[in-house]
């Protein structure tokens, strides 16, 4: 097991659990230990770490080092500084007709760079840092906004391809956050 981890403890509002060295997704919710504060300014501006219990966590030294997270999103802003060492090489588009290679968040809101911020934001001394700060991020998008305003997103079957794709690349695991807005 991971730093003596035997299952996985890290949640991110409830999407996204970190499993051990098996990849094994887990959701443990608690308090942690109150008395552990890593890089506490980071950590105090991201109010939700504190609410799932990371700290016990984080004590035990667990920071998502080796661990291969597949965004399945609008993709992200690879030039963020947050990011700066946290994206996976092989990062694609899912999106019949657009440019495969293209992860670059063009969403309006950015809630692929969001999602993925919230999961492995570094931990650098800026701002806030993610839950897993030592995970790299695989960028699967499956939505995407032109130049123009227009929406396009990827078929059902796209979407298994960026799954099966993430598995095949070794993703341990996945977030895929989505809405209905019809």
């Amino acid at each position: 097991d991971a730093a003596g981890l035997s299952t996985g403890e890290m949640v991110a509002g409830g999407a996204l659990a970190m499993g051990a060295a098996a990849g094994i997704a887990v959701a443990v919710i608690g308090n942690g230990d109150a008395t552990t504060s890593p890089a506490a300014a980071e950590f105090a501006g991201n109010y939700a770490l504190s609410e799932i219990g990371v700290r016990s966590a984080y004590a035990r030294g667990a920071t998502g080092t080796g661990v291969l997270v597949g965004v399945v999103d609008s993709g992200i802003d690879a030039n963020h500084s947050e990011f700066a060492g946290r994206i996976a090489a092989g990062g694609q588009n899912f999106i019949t007709s657009r440019t495969a290679s293209n992860i670059q968040d063009s969403s309006l809101d950015g809630y692929g760079t969001h999602v993925s911020g919230i999961i492995a934001a570094n931990r650098n001394d800026v701002s806030v840092h993610g839950v897993a700060y030592g995970a790299q991020i695989l960028p699967l998008r499956i939505f995407e906004t032109d130049s123009m305003g227009n929406d396009y997103t990827a078929s059902g079957s796209d979407v298994a391809a960026a799954w099966a794709y993430g598995s095949a690349q070794g993703v341990d695991v996945f977030n895929g956050s989505y809405g209905y807005s019809g």
